[in-house]
């Protein structure tokens, strides 16, 4: 593939609507066939949650170098959209940071495996975040991650 020249077109509401599409296959995959690990549940959940996130830093007028300096914390992805996040589970927002600053769901560390747990608990935080992002981005939109068959 040739180098590009120019930045990418990145806007918010690309990014929501990709969010929404990784969230939405977490809960697929969440309530598919039982699978050996777990892993692509959280991996999912935990891009859906970033790519959120990023779309309400793209609707304040970050650009595309802004959103590289974040990387993948979530921590500071939180931080800097100027929402209100105190709801949020301690927990869970603690593992959904490190696990993805240290890519935990692409290399399994079976000392986090267990905080996964079904996935479930861990998808309610993504189901937060990407709602939140949404109405900062799409006043007004109504998305559910969870589809019927």
């Amino acid at each position: 593939m040739p180098e590009r020249s120019e930045a990418p077109n990145y806007n918010s509401r690309g990014f929501i609507a990709a969010a929404e599409s990784y969230g939405t296959a977490a809960f697929v995959v969440l309530n598919g066939p039982r699978l050996p690990h777990r892993a692509p549940i959280g991996m999912l959940a935990a891009h859906c949650m970033e790519l959120s996130l990023k779309a309400v830093l793209l609707w304040n007028g970050a650009t595309d170098k802004d959103l590289r300096k974040y990387g993948h914390n979530l921590r500071r992805l939180l931080e800097a959209s100027g929402l209100d996040w105190s709801d949020l589970d301690e927990d869970s927002l603690d593992f959904y940071d490190d696990a993805a600053k240290e890519h935990a769901f692409r290399y399994i560390d079976m000392d986090q495996y267990f905080l996964l747990g079904d996935g479930e608990r861990s998808l309610l935080m993504c189901e937060q975040i990407f709602h939140r992002c949404l109405q900062r981005v799409l006043p007004g939109a109504q998305r559910s991650l969870r589809r019927k068959a």
